[in-house]
């Protein structure tokens, strides 16, 4: 019993300090936060290099490798960057765009395709790394970007 009161407990304090680190879910289901398109197909139309490394010059530390956008963000801590995830998590559903995270102690490996197109940046990776890139800047003002 004291085991499962104590991995309630954990679950309880991760819970309050991710709410506490960043705007929450309330700011991310606002549907003025997303970009404005005249069409699906819009989104998911494919970028040649050129456009995708004149986008990349905004998003600071961000990277295109073998079609994907990388970057990898230092939360400080396992929590935070837990925390992080589950922050941007609401914008990732709010695109239904997905990307492949990895956390590793205090660091977050993010990794943006789309699927969709035979594994190609779109539109839609842009985005998506601008609203992680806001919300990074929100939870965590005095990191190094």
């Amino acid at each position: 019993m004291k085991k499962i009161q104590s991995i309630f407990a954990v679950f309880l304090g991760f819970i309050s300090y991710s709410m506490s680190i960043g705007s929450a879910s309330n700011e991310a289901s606002d549907d003025s936060l997303l970009p404005k398109y005249e069409s699906i197909n819009e989104l998911r139309k494919t970028m040649d290099t050129e456009e995708i490394i004149k986008s990349l010059e905004t998003l600071p530390g961000w990277n295109y490798d073998q079609g994907y956008l990388k970057k990898t963000y230092d939360c400080g801590d396992f929590r935070a960057a837990i925390a992080f995830i589950v922050e941007f998590s609401y914008d990732c559903e709010m695109l239904d765009h997905h990307p492949e995270i990895r956390s590793v102690y205090g660091k977050v490996h993010i990794a943006l395709t789309t699927y969709d197109v035979d594994r190609q940046v779109t539109q839609t990776d842009i985005d998506l790394a601008r609203r992680i890139e806001e919300r990074f800047q929100k939870s965590f003002p005095n990191a190094k970007l």
